[in-house]
């Protein structure tokens, strides 16, 4: 794919119009769960995925790819106080991985277009961009805890807490 960026006819980006550039990701994943009951009052699940990314990106300069491979486990436990009732306590293990966007990795230029007039500055909340071609995907772990309470006549209270870690943001 080529692009022009121009305005009122007149090329903006005139080192860049005409060069060709492409991004590209490749998924495959594969993932297992299973679910036991381990008592009337506890009852857990476990998962196991792992996925690969294979990214491409192709502007400016040279190719770059990237490869990256991750097992991603989850673990739910949930304790009903009462096994008649539904009310419970959950609390969750997770591990969760996402690839960057394909515009994100193309290192292009592209003027705001609140500010297409290079010549003007633009301000921080109308900034111009470039995709990052090196960019690895994001790796977050987290911890969640949540109290659940069913109510007779419907509805549902629940409480929270949570912590997330993440890397490669």
């Amino acid at each position: 794919v080529t692009a022009a960026t121009t305005l009122l006819g007149v090329p903006l980006l005139p080192q860049f119009d005409g060069q060709p550039f492409s991004a590209r990701i490749d998924r495959s994943a594969f993932y297992v769960q299973d679910e036991w009951e381990i008592s009337p009052h506890w009852s857990t699940y476990f998962g196991l995925r792992n996925e690969r990314i294979e990214t491409q990106s192709r502007g400016t300069g040279a190719t770059v790819s990237n490869s990256s491979s991750v097992l991603t486990p989850l673990w739910h436990l949930n304790y009903k106080f009462d096994p008649a009732s539904r009310d419970m306590i959950r609390v969750s293990l997770t591990r969760s991985y996402r690839a960057p966007e394909a515009g994100t990795l193309l290192a292009r230029p592209r003027p705001n277009q609140s500010f297409a007039d290079l010549t003007q500055t633009n301000t921080e909340l109308a900034a111009d961009s470039v995709g990052n071609p090196a960019l690895k995907p994001e790796l977050a772990t987290g911890l969640d805890v949540a109290y659940e309470h069913y109510f007779s006549g419907g509805g549902l209270m629940s409480i929270g807490a949570f912590h997330r870690s993440i890397s490669d943001l």
